[in-house]
């Protein structure tokens, strides 16, 4: 009896037309799959990059044309991979239009990850499915041979194409001294980037014109940041400098306060609009360098030159071409910018070192970052959004009244008084809303009462301030030590309100008298002098006197006089204060009496204390 003969395995039942659908298929597939690939493992954006990012939404669309296509010429023979593998496609299609139509990117995230997981589950069945169509043919050779190129088609396009988009050598090492006066200060500073170069990490306003980032270009233009040259007394002191030390010498300020001049060549008097930090300038330092030496510390900026290219010199508004890229791959635009360096305290140290320096961590809490308490989202700063700002409050009010912003000078009021939110989960020392179990407010600052013994009419009464660093993550105060102030103002009042004793209250100069209760210190120069006017460059030795460390308490103690007569109880109220110019800088700076810094409060307390009756004693 003779035996029927079989179908060769290479011909899957449903006949040539069939096995030639599913090629295509496959084919598209994979061409979808590797396109992605590409687009996520590479941040070149080389002209062959940015092909491919129009390519990829094509193969795309076109293998799910192919798969509906299969699937109706291909009904009778079901294959338990490919039908998967054609909704995967059409599931990651879809996905990846709605992350585009989900424009700006904070709406479309979501989409494009589950655009990207779904890629990687279309090319986890493609892969099987090549797998099994290889061990079902006929070969004359070992099957290890086909399967090993079919591995190369699906893995080696994306490897080969990013590692052939890399980029030359683009870096450039940024050294910050705090002195010229230092052995080979202008041998060692590096030469700047030609000015084509330089202008790409110079602008912002590409960044907020493209509908995505906007309220974060706002926070920035008023942030210290971005104003910090621009002030009449920051100008005056770099025209100290200059006079003292020599022409130029500006720079070495300017490699923080005014990074983008520095690299265009520009000193501190030549600044124009929006040469100080940018966008592009923050997000294109990769490493920062801090130490062995205090006054030396230096970044590393590497931009991405192709990417940048994309916006011109980043003042300008973007192209239409640059906005329907960035829309087709907003996760490989976040990718440029983007690096787990800006999370950490180092980033910031890089410029901030020589004043803060937060503690070491001890123990096994989780200590705030500077990113905690000085880049909460928006919505805690009472602006719209859940991104995180980039004012960057701080303790510098002078800055911004100085110019005239009056309603940034009342936020960072807000903010150093614990008004606005620290948004920093972890800390205890937040008063919180029974209902909603959300903090209403935030404390850097706790200050406490102390008495032996309530006062007496007639009598001393000795009073104690406790004052406990909670949640500040490193000394109060940390800033150049000869132009701030931070001292304790105390007030006591009888029952009907009479002031009857007070420490700290400056007077009409602004000027504190002798005896305050301060924290803070000076520094020195060579000669063992003490600094005036903020001349840094001469800095040999920093003193602080008095400041409160993380997690200390200091201590003030006042003997107050009680009246004969004061009623049936005292108030006495207390609070630290702090500016950030000192009458003695801000007269230099601006002419006797033309300018005074803010007065901020940065902790209060106040207290009733029962007079002790005549009977009791």
């Amino acid at each position: 009896m003779t035996e029927p003969i079989a179908a060769p395995a290479s011909a899957p039942e449903g006949g040539p037309a069939k096995l030639f659908l599913t090629r295509i298929f496959v084919g598209l597939a994979l061409a979808a799959c590797i396109t992605g690939f590409y687009e996520s493992l590479s941040t070149s954006w080389t002209p062959l990059y940015r092909l491919n990012i129009r390519l990829h939404p094509l193969l795309g669309g076109a293998a799910v044309i192919g798969a509906l296509w299969w699937i109706v010429r291909g009904r009778r023979t079901p294959s338990h991979l490919a039908y998967p593998s054609a909704a995967l496609v059409a599931l990651a299609l879809f996905s990846g239009i709605l992350g585009v139509l989900g424009h700006p990117a904070n709406r479309a995230t979501p989409w494009f990850l589950a655009h990207a997981w779904l890629g990687i589950g279309c090319y986890a069945t493609l892969a099987a499915f090549g797998v099994a169509w290889i061990r079902r043919a006929r070969h004359g050779l070992s099957s290890i041979v086909p399967l090993a190129a079919w591995a190369a088609v699906c893995l080696a396009p994306p490897a080969i194409l990013t590692a052939a988009g890399r980029t030359g050598p683009t870096s450039l090492a940024v050294e910050m001294k705090l002195s010229p006066l230092l052995k080979n200060f202008e041998e060692n500073w590096r030469t700047p980037w030609p000015s084509q170069v330089a202008g790409l990490v110079g602008g912002s306003r590409a960044c907020g014109a493209s509908g995505c980032h906007a309220e974060l270009l706002e926070d920035f233009r008023q942030s210290g940041h971005f104003l910090s040259p621009r002030s009449p007394y920051f100008q005056k002191n770099l025209d100290l400098l200059e006079a003292e030390t020599g022409p130029g010498h500006d720079r070495i300020c300017g490699a923080c306060h005014f990074p983008v001049g520095v690299l265009r060549g520009r000193g501190h008097s030549e600044l124009a609009e929006g040469e100080t930090y940018s966008c592009a300038f923050c997000h294109s330092i990769t490493d920062v360098t801090i130490g062995p030496d205090p006054a030396r510390s230096a970044y590393l900026l590497d931009p991405n030159v192709n990417h940048l290219h994309l916006f011109a010199d980043g003042e300008s508004e973007p192209s239409e071409e640059a906005r329907r890229l960035v829309r087709l791959n907003p996760r490989g635009h976040a990718r440029v910018f983007s690096r787990p360096l800006y999370k950490t305290n180092e980033f910031c140290l890089a410029c901030h070192h020589l004043q803060i320096r937060p503690p070491a961590r001890q123990g096994q809490f989780v200590e705030p970052t500077c990113r905690d308490c000085h880049m909460q989202p928006r919505h805690l700063l009472g602006a719209s959004g859940s991104r995180m700002n980039h004012l960057f409050p701080g303790s510098n009010t002078a800055l911004p009244q100085s110019l005239g912003a009056e309603k940034t000078v009342r936020l960072l009021q807000d903010w150093l008084r614990g008004d606005l939110l620290t948004g920093f989960r972890d800390s205890f020392w937040e008063l919180r809303d029974a209902a909603q179990a959300k903090p209403r407010r935030a404390f850097w600052l706790v200050m406490t009462f102390d008495a032996s013994a309530p006062p007496e009419p007639g009598s001393t009464f000795a009073l104690k301030v406790m004052t406990s660093n909670v949640g500040i993550g490193h000394n109060f105060p940390s800033a150049p030590l000869d132009l701030v102030e931070a001292w304790l103002q105390i007030t006591a009042t009888t029952t009907n309100g009479a002031r009857f004793f007070e420490r700290g209250i400056p007077d009409a100069t602004g000027r504190l008298a002798e005896g305050t209760h301060r924290l803070g210190g000076y520094m020195l120069d060579a000669e063992g002098q003490r600094i005036e006017r903020n001349r840094v460059w001469v800095t040999a030795k920093k003193v602080t006197e008095r400041a409160i460390a993380q997690g200390q308490t200091v201590e003030d103690a006042f003997e107050i006089p009680v009246p004969a007569d004061p009623g049936p109880f005292i108030q006495v109220e207390a609070r630290w204060s702090y500016r950030k110019l000192n009458p003695d800088f801000t007269d230099w700076a601006y002419g006797d009496g033309n300018f005074h810094a803010p007065v901020s409060e940065v902790a209060s307390a106040a207290h009733r204390f029962e007079v002790r009756a005549e009977e009791a004693r």
